[in-house]
């Protein structure tokens, strides 16, 4: 098997960069006032309210969620490639994190002095995607700290060893019911919707659970997430972006429509009657 390059790894890095900035995507939910009755008292504080203002207000706490979003979910993604790889190439977290920091530097090597400082201000005032070299400069930091220590690596067995022991594992296959072949129609469902990814994916999982294909108990929408992140190799979008869709505006039957006509198929071939 040929052996990974610096611009395989870079390719990686791009796609990570570009799934952390749907984030952005939440900036209006974020205004909502649900959402700042949750965050006001996590990051500011009523006397510095008072001192600039709501609406400054607002906005850093908007931003502040956004640039967390963005780090969690750029630092996920790499996580989920890291597992994905390790299968094909056994390349070990921290020789693969290691090699992401090795390729950002070399790539910043093409950044001039003016860029490098205005990625130094931060992405606060960011609205649309930075280029990929400026946002790889601003997560370096985080990126450094996901190399463990010796130390840290050598608990992980156990730690693992433990989680299985008292706690079953689920799979994928534990959330869809009602079809023949579950393989199958997990292999057609990526066939038919190989690049879609956020509110198309809630929009499947929707006329799924409808048609009880996906059941989905309490507080299991996270796992269910996390295994089908896996079987679609890491494209389907960030956890928000698919838990959140509908909390913009609920899905319309002109959205539904194009979905369900390459879903029913799928359905009709598979479904238990």
């Amino acid at each position: 098997m040929k052996a990974l390059t610096n611009q395989d790894y870079y390719n990686i890095l791009i796609e990570a960069t570009k799934e952390a900035f749907e984030s952005i995507e939440l900036k209006e939910f974020l205004y909502s006032n649900e959402a700042m009755e949750d965050n006001k008292a996590i990051f500011i504080s009523q006397d510095y309210i008072e001192q600039i203002g709501i609406k400054k207000s607002n906005d850093l706490i908007v931003n502040s969620q956004i640039n967390k979003n963005i780090v969690f979910s750029f630092l996920r993604f790499l996580d989920r490639q890291q597992l994905i790889i390790n299968k094909s190439y056994l390349i070990e977290r921290n020789d693969f994190f290691k090699r992401c920091l090795d390729v950002i530097n070399v790539k910043l090597t093409e950044l001039d002095k003016n860029e490098k400082n205005r990625v130094l201000r931060g992405l606060s005032d960011m609205g649309t995607p930075p280029e990929t070299l400026e946002f790889l400069e601003y997560v370096k930091f985080h990126i450094k700290n996901r190399v463990l220590q010796p130390c840290e690596i050598q608990e992980i067995p156990a730690i693992k060893t433990k989680l299985k022991k008292n706690k079953p594992t689920k799979t994928l296959f534990d959330f869809i019911h009602n079809v023949e072949d579950k393989e199958a129609f997990i292999q057609d469902l990526k066939n038919e919707f190989p690049n879609d990814k956020g509110k198309t994916i809630k929009a499947v999982i929707n006329i799924l659970k409808e048609w009880k294909i996906i059941i989905i108990i309490d507080r299991q929408f996270k796992t269910f997430y996390d295994l089908l992140l896996i079987e679609f190799n890491g494209t389907i979008g960030t956890y928000p972006s698919i838990n959140d869709a509908e909390k913009k505006r609920p899905f319309d039957k002109i959205f539904l429509d194009p979905i369900k006509q390459k879903l029913n198929p799928l359905i009709i071939k598979h479904k238990i009657e």
